[in-house]
């Protein structure tokens, strides 16, 4: 699952190593523009050089204020590339609450001026957690490697939604790109949580779905509470499983699959095969007239 969520940041923002952090100093609040001015002078004297930004609503992250300048707003927080770089980059981080993650992607790329087509989508797990379930959305207008991407993430979180809205200007230069997208990464991996409550999205999703075929011959699915499962198949197979898709983690196969009362459909290479939930019973058609 790390690897996973390896693959979905780099995604994101380009690939970096992780640099090393420096001595941290805290901050409760959004600093303002003196504070932040007075920051980036004590770093340059060889002070600290990582900042904690403290969210309200249970998040924190670390950032380097050198090169990162923090701003608050109504549902969370700006944090905006000043060093060197080819245009806007920057990440904000909201908490909306009462809303959904689809709810909220939906408000961001709505203003992308995109083609549904043209936004690439995916899901896995969310940054600063191993087990909580996170969608992406991702648009690039550049040309090369120069141009504009932009990142939305979104998950479910504590009665509402935390969101990542991630703006990147690419100016085909190393020395210029990889600073900026490894701070900015650097940012986004830093996120923890004091209390990240149980997800409620796929509340109906977990458990075991069995079938047995005309021979005897039991067959299952089981789907765990944090995304990952088994396919009791032949052999057992360890899977992920997301909205729509299970697969197996080199992603050498992916089989959709659906859920209506307690059945599981599950597309097998162009087959449709049922399970029935354990401890279930199968599902007259009739009585969803």
């Amino acid at each position: 699952m790390k690897k996973k969520l390896a693959v979905l940041l780099s995604m994101a923002v380009m690939t970096l190593g992780f640099a090393a952090c420096g001595d941290k100093a805290e901050a409760t609040d959004a600093p303002t523009e003196a504070t932040t001015e007075a920051v980036v002078e004590e770093a340059t004297a060889g002070q600290p050089t990582e900042m904690e930004y403290i969210s309200g609503n249970g998040w924190r992250v670390t950032y380097d204020p050198t090169v990162i300048e923090v701003s608050k707003t109504d549902a969370g927080a700006n944090f905006v590339y000043i060093g060197e770089s080819a245009g806007t980059n920057m990440v904000t981080i909201s908490y909306i609450k009462d809303k959904q993650p689809a709810e909220a992607l939906y408000d961001i790329t709505s203003k992308w001026g995109a083609d549904e087509e043209d936004i690439t989508r995916y899901e896995g797990i969310f940054p600063g957690t191993e087990d909580k379930w996170g969608f992406w959305r991702k648009y690039d207008t550049k040309e090369g490697n120069t141009g504009l991407s932009e990142t939305a993430m979104a998950a479910e979180y504590n009665d509402g939604v935390l969101v990542f809205n991630i703006v990147n200007h690419f100016a085909d230069d190393e020395e210029v790109d990889i600073p900026v997208s490894g701070a900015i990464e650097n940012l986004i991996n830093s996120i923890k949580y004091e209390d990240y409550k149980d997800q409620t999205l796929f509340y109906y999703v977990p458990g075991v779905y069995k079938s047995v075929d005309e021979d005897g011959l039991e067959t299952s699915v089981e789907l765990k509470e944090d995304h990952t499962g088994t396919l009791h198949f032949q052999d057992d197979i360890d899977i992920i499983w997301s909205s729509y898709e299970v697969y197996d983690e080199e992603e050498s196969f992916r089989y959709e699959y659906s859920i209506e009362q307690n059945t599981l459909y599950l597309d097998y290479d162009g087959n449709t095969l049922e399970f029935i939930r354990e401890g279930a019973t199968p599902t007259d058609p009739s009585e969803d007239k």
